[in-house]
């Protein structure tokens, strides 16, 4: 299932909505509560959709996975190697542009 392979993506996503959320014409857009819901939705589909993979107390391996090896709150990405500055994460901004 294309939602099962691409979870990691979806999911990080959202996270990255709560925590940063966009910001149109000055304007906070407060998606929060919208972006946990969904994060919820596709936590329970994917791991009914894995229900056989599930290990002795009912984890679902590919979610345990994700949080262990894959997961990372948006600004806490560890540095990049040579020495390089890690990447600022800023907030997204959208405007009207002035042609209309």
């Amino acid at each position: 299932e294309p939602l099962v392979a691409f979870s990691h993506h979806v999911l990080d996503k959202l996270v990255r909505l709560v925590v940063r959320p966009p910001i149109i014409s000055g304007q906070i857009v407060n998606l929060g509560r919208g972006a946990f819901e969904a994060m919820a939705h596709v936590v329970s589909l994917v791991h009914r959709s894995l229900e056989a993979a599930q290990d002795a107390r009912g984890h679902c391996p590919q979610l345990a996975a994700y949080i262990h090896y894959a997961f990372r709150l948006p600004g806490t990405e560890p540095s990049l190697p040579d020495g390089a500055p890690p990447v600022t994460v800023q907030a997204a901004t959208l405007a009207r542009g002035s042609g209309r």
